[in-house]
């Protein structure tokens, strides 16, 4: 009686387990992608990091500006006013950038800002809320001028668009900062958080 208990239970476990199978579930050796999350806490310009099935990231640049360019919803030619504008941080403020490639490790398309979220923080005891917007280098503005692409103007949130499978998005994250912060020697460093991934980069140590 006991064997029997002892197959019928063993039978019923081989089928709980074939069920998982094919309930479109699968762990990460399973599917290829690695489900853990990286904190990278010293990024470099121009070093490419890679999480593994997930994406290889570097950022492009890294810098101060006091305007950026953007197309309006639908546009994707920059000639003339009503295809887009700038934004301006004003006398007593500045723009941070940082610019990124990404390219797509994973088996499917996916939109690196639909989980993202950006903060700087200065001096350790402040904090301030950032943003994250997408390129399209297929934008007019994005062509080649002079050998390099222009790379100036992001797409309205609405128009962002996933990327697909070991193809490369390109982003700009960044955060406004008052002109004390800018400023001054005290350590200031911009936190860029996507999918859970944490990419530390280090404006002032």
């Amino acid at each position: 009686m006991k064997k029997l208990a002892m197959s019928i239970l063993a039978a019923m476990l081989a089928m709980s387990f074939c069920f998982a199978d094919n309930s479109g579930f699968q762990g990460a050796s399973g599917s290829g992608i690695d489900s853990s999350v990286a904190k990278l806490d010293n990024m470099k310009l121009n070093q490419e990091v890679t999480i593994d099935g997930y994406a290889t990231i570097k950022f492009t640049s890294a810098e101060e500006v006091d305007s950026i360019n953007w197309y309006k919803k639908g546009s994707n030619y920059m000639d003339s006013e009503s295809a887009g504008g700038w934004d301006n941080s004003g006398l007593d403020a500045q723009y941070y950038t940082i610019k990124a490639d990404i390219i797509n490790l994973a088996f499917v398309s996916k939109e690196f800002l639909k989980n993202c979220t950006v903060k700087a923080v200065y001096d350790d005891k402040y904090t301030f809320i950032g943003w994250c917007h997408q390129y399209n280098w297929n934008n007019t503005q994005h062509r080649w001028v002079d050998g390099e692409r222009n790379k100036t103007a992001y797409i309205n949130d609405g128009d962002r668009f996933p990327i697909g499978m070991m193809y490369a998005g390109h982003y700009v994250f960044g955060c406004t900062l008052p002109n004390a912060v800018m400023t001054s020697s005290k350590p200031l460093r911009m936190i860029i958080t996507i999918d859970g991934n944490e990419l530390i980069y280090n404006i002032r140590k």
